[in-house]
C-alpha cells in the first residue's frame, strides 16, 4: 500500500460514518430547525458532508509531501486531487442552486438585505471565531515579538476578520492561510455570488428566466474555460450549472425517471468527474459531469441511500465547521514531533495517523456546531424578526395613515 492507494478512503469514510452516527452527534440533528431553506433536499445535506469530509482528505494527503520536502501542491494522483477541487467544485453548484431559486422569490431591496443578513450570521460566527484563534496563535509561535507596525497588524487583522470578503494576508509575518491549508478562498468567490445576486436576479426577470439564455451562457463559459483553462472562468461555469439546475427544476421540463435513474447517472458522473481528469478547474469537462450528477441528486437521486444515511446527514450539518477548523487541526497535529514520528513510519501508520486527526476534526467541527454556528444563526433569526416586525409596523401604521386620509 502506497500513500495515494484509494483503498485507504474506505476506513477513512467508514470511521467518520460511524463516528457521526454515535449518541455525540445527535446535537447535529437540531439543525434542520436553524435553514433558511423551506423545501430542503435531505440528498444534499448528506452530500455536503461529504464533500468536506473529501476536502480534508485531500489536504491530509497534501501534508505527506509538505512535511517531507516542504512543497504544498496538489497530490499526483487524480483521485486525490479531484477529492479536494471536484469537492469545492459541488459546493459552488450548491451554494448557486440554493440561492438562486430565492434570488428570484426576492422582491425589494430589504428581501436581498434579509438573505445578506442571513449568510453573514451563517458564515461569520465560526470564520471570526477561528481567525481569533488563529491570530491569537499566531502571536504565540512568534513568543509575542511583534515584527510589524501597530497600524500594520490592526490592517491584517482587520482584513483576516472581514468574514472571508477578502482574501487572507500574513499576520505578523505569519502565513495563516496555510494553516487553513488555504481553504478561505472559497469564500471570497462565494461573497461575489451573493453581492451578484441581485443584479442577476433583476436581469433574469427581465429576460423571463429564460433556460436558453442559461445554456448560450453556459456554451460560452464551458468554451472560454475550454481555452483559457482559467480557474475563474471555471468557477464562472461552475456557478452557472447551479443556477441551471435550479431553473430545470424549477420549469420541471424534463420527464421524471425513478429515483434509481437519478442516483445512477449521478454515481456515474461523479465516479467520471473523479477518476478520469487530473483537476476540475481546468476546463469544462469535470463541470459539466458534476453539473449533471448534482442534477441527478435534486432530481430525487441519493446513491443509492447512502446520501440519506442520519450519519451522512449529521456531517452535512457540520461541513461547514469541518471544512474551516480541519486545516488547523493538522497544523497542530504536526507540529508534535511524535505525531509526525508516528505518521512517517509508514504508509499505513499515515493513514491511521491521517484517520485519527479527522475523528479529532470532526468532534472539533461538532463543538463548534453546537458552541458557535447554531448559538450565531439563532441571533441572526431573532434580528432578522425584529426587523420584519419593525417593518409590519411602518407598513401597518402607513396603511392606517392611507385609511384615515381616504375617510376624510
Amino acid at each position: 500500500m502506497n500513500i495515494y492507494s484509494a483503498w485507504g478512503l474506505v476506513p477513512l469514510f467508514v470511521v467518520a460514518l460511524c463516528i457521526a452516527a454515535s449518541s455525540l452527534f445527535i446535537c447535529a440533528d437540531k439543525s434542520a430547525s436553524f435553514s433558511s431553506v423551506t423545501s430542503r433536499i435531505p440528498s444534499l445535506d448528506g452530500l455536503r458532508g461529504f464533500l468536506a469530509l473529501g476536502v480534508a482528505t485531500h489536504h491530509g494527503i497534501i501534508y505527506y509531501d509538505y512535511l517531507l520536502r516542504g512543497l504544498w501542491r496538489a497530490p499526483p494522483s487524480p483521485l486525490f486531487n479531484q477529492l479536494g477541487q471536484a469537492s469545492v467544485g459541488l459546493f459552488f453548484i450548491t451554494t448557486a442552486y440554493l440561492f438562486w431559486g430565492k434570488a428570484i422569490k426576492a422582491t425589494s431591496a430589504t428581501d436581498f438585505a434579509k438573505l445578506l443578513a442571513g449568510r453573514v450570521f451563517r458564515i461569520a460566527p465560526v470564520f471570526c471565531f477561528l481567525m481569533l484563534v488563529a491570530i491569537l496563535s499566531s502571536l504565540i509561535a512568534t513568543g509575542f515579538t511583534i515584527h510589524e507596525s501597530p497600524e500594520t497588524l490592526l490592517l491584517e487583522a482587520l482584513r483576516n476578520l472581514a468574514f472571508g470578503v477578502l482574501s487572507l494576508t500574513p499576520f505578523n509575518g505569519v502565513n495563516i492561510s496555510r494553516w487553513f491549508a488555504g481553504v478561505t478562498w472559497t469564500l471570497v468567490y462565494e461573497w461575489y455570488f451573493y453581492f451578484l445576486l441581485p443584479p442577476l436576479a433583476f436581469l433574469a426577470r427581465r429576460i423571463g428566466r429564460s433556460i436558453e439564455v442559461l445554456v448560450i451562457l453556459l456554451v460560452v463559459s464551458s468554451t472560454i474555460s475550454w481555452m483559457t483553462r482559467d480557474r475563474s472562468v471555471c468557477l464562472v461555469t461552475l456557478f452557472l450549472w447551479g443556477i441551471l439546475c435550479a431553473d430545470l427544476t424549477h420549469r420541471n421540463r424534463i420527464p421524471s425517471f425513478p429515483n434509481w435513474f437519478y442516483s445512477t447517472v449521478s454515481l456515474l458522473a461523479f465516479l467520471f468527474a473523479f477518476t478520469l481528469f487530473d483537476g476540475t478547474f481546468s476546463g469544462p469537462l469535470p463541470a459539466a459531469l458534476l453539473g449533471l450528477g448534482f442534477y441527478g441528486l435534486v432530481r430525487g437521486g441519493d446513491l443509492f441511500g447512502l446520501l440519506s444515511l442520519k450519519s451522512a446527514q449529521r456531517l452535512g450539518a457540520i461541513s461547514y465547521d469541518l471544512y474551516l477548523v480541519h486545516g488547523l487541526i493538522f497544523t497542530a497535529a504536526f507540529a508534535i514531533p511524535a505525531v509526525r514520528m508516528a505518521a512517517f513510519l509508514s504508509p499505513v501508520a499515515y493513514w491511521l495517523v491521517l484517520i485519527g486527526l479527522l475523528s479529532l476534526a470532526l468532534g472539533a467541527a461538532l463543538v463548534l456546531h453546537i458552541f458557535v454556528e447554531l448559538p450565531g444563526l439563532a441571533l441572526g433569526r431573532r434580528m432578522l424578526a425584529s426587523l420584519k416586525a419593525i417593518d409590519d409596523r411602518r407598513i401597518d401604521g402607513r396603511s392606517r395613515i392611507v385609511t384615515v386620509t381616504d375617510a376624510q
